[in-house]
């Protein structure tokens, strides 16, 4: 049930006004009691802001391939047809067929990100640290999520994010009905979060003593691309088997992933973060009477990374799994494995205060500098609400003119830079 708090109400009606003063509000008194109402303001603050998204890069496609290309005559079941990730195209016809401008889509599943995301830290609290007030992992889980990349690529963050919130419920929460729920509708949204839900399942199944995770994930990484190619080559997968090799062996854009310019800069610094995470979840010791949720959750993580190993198959499927999915699952096992650390000024927290603010800056302004700047999202940080959502399509589309036809801005190219 929801419970209303002073601080909770006035950090709601803060966001409705000016979301840069509700993120400064609601990070400075968010306690473990008025969370759910705070997490709804920051959501809100969020919507605003991703209002002002421009169609750039994987949105541009989406808007173009959907939203643009409904009309009136366009039914469910056409623009389903040949689709296993189904939920974007319906959501996109809806919008269309409602009238409602396309950029109500990115924004609210931006905002359903952010609520799913730090709702999973919620969970966590109420296991880990007996519902203590942790305000200081709201803060580090927002920063950490990647909302602009997520909110262009419209399916495939809302499905982590879902899949995620469905481990959470599942372990801390043990809701199973939830669980089906959220990790049903994340491989509706995006086909590959199959893979995390097989872990999940198998992980029931399978127990893995952590020390041996790194020879194993090294193992799968070697042998993923002989082993795994045989399977789907065989056909035994069926129609599975062939949307995977389509999707990301066959079609050269997932085969590989860029390794020109700041691009492999960017790669090597999300496998430098997510290897610091693992770091500390490795060299955590387990109490003797820790938690049985606890406990599992941490054997889903290592079941986890090693099947995501076996996707080594394609470069860019790898990188998806390993950084994408499994960089927040991580970061709740970071969460755990910190509880004994001690508070205040030490080494260890100025070292990993400075990573996470770092990696905010670098992935979330840095890299995201063209639509914040030139799709003028930073209006958004103090546009009330109300007015943001008065923007019409015809607004996002005249946006249209500067992006070219992969996406890019025309003026200032990615390869340009």
């Amino acid at each position: 049930m929801l419970k209303l708090s002073k601080s909770g109400l006035l950090g709601f009606i803060l966001a409705v006004i000016n979301p840069i003063i509700a993120f400064v509000f609601i990070f400075a008194n968010i306690k473990r009691k008025n969370s759910t109402i705070m997490l709804w303001g920051l959501s809100l603050s969020v919507f605003t802001i991703v209002c002002f998204i421009p169609p750039y890069q994987d949105l541009y496609r989406r808007y173009i391939d959907t939203y643009l290309a409904y009309n009136n005559n366009s039914s469910y079941t056409s623009v389903l047809e040949g689709h296993v990730d189904i939920l974007m195209y319906v959501i996109s016809l809806f919008l269309k067929k409602n009238d409602i401008p396309f950029y109500f889509f990115p924004a609210l599943q931006a905002a359903a990100v952010t609520y799913l995301f730090l709702s999973t830290i919620n969970d966590l609290i109420d296991v880990v640290y007996k519902g203590e007030d942790k305000r200081f992992f709201y803060l580090v889980a927002f920063i950490f999520i990647n909302i602009i990349t997520g909110a262009l690529g419209l399916r495939f963050y809302i499905a982590i994010a879902l899949v995620t919130k469905g481990i959470s419920v599942y372990y801390f929460k043990e809701n199973k009905k939830q669980a089906v729920i959220y990790c049903l509708l994340a491989v509706l949204f995006h086909f590959s979060m199959a893979v995390v839900v097989m872990a999940f399942i198998s992980s029931n199944f399978i127990k893995f003593n952590k020390k041996f995770t790194p020879l194993l994930f090294i193992i799968g990484f070697v042998t993923s691309s002989y082993l795994l190619l045989f399977v789907i080559n065989s056909g035994w997968l069926g129609f599975v088997g062939q949307y995977v090799k389509a999707g990301y062996i066959d079609y050269q854009g997932n085969a590989d992933v860029d390794t020109k310019g700041n691009a492999i800069i960017v790669l090597i610094w999300r496998y430098i973060l997510i290897g610091a995470l693992f770091f500390i979840c490795y060299f955590y010791r387990s109490p003797a009477d820790e938690d049985e949720k606890i406990k599992r959750y941490i054997n889903f993580v290592n079941v986890y990374l090693v099947m995501a190993s076996l996707t080594a198959i394609s470069a860019n499927a790898f990188s998806r799994y390993l950084i994408a999915v499994g960089s927040f699952l991580l970061l709740l096992n970071f969460f755990i494995a910190i509880r004994n650390k001690r508070k205040g000024v030490t080494i260890f927290n100025m070292v990993f205060g400075l990573i996470f603010i770092f990696n905010f800056f670098f992935q979330n302004i840095y890299l995201q500098r063209r639509p914040l700047e030139l799709g003028e999202m930073w209006k958004g940080l103090y546009t009330p609400s109300l007015i943001a959502v008065t923007r019409t399509d015809d607004d996002f589309k005249l946006l249209l003119k500067q992006i070219d036809e992969d996406g890019d801005w025309v003026k200032d190219k990615l390869a340009s830079k």
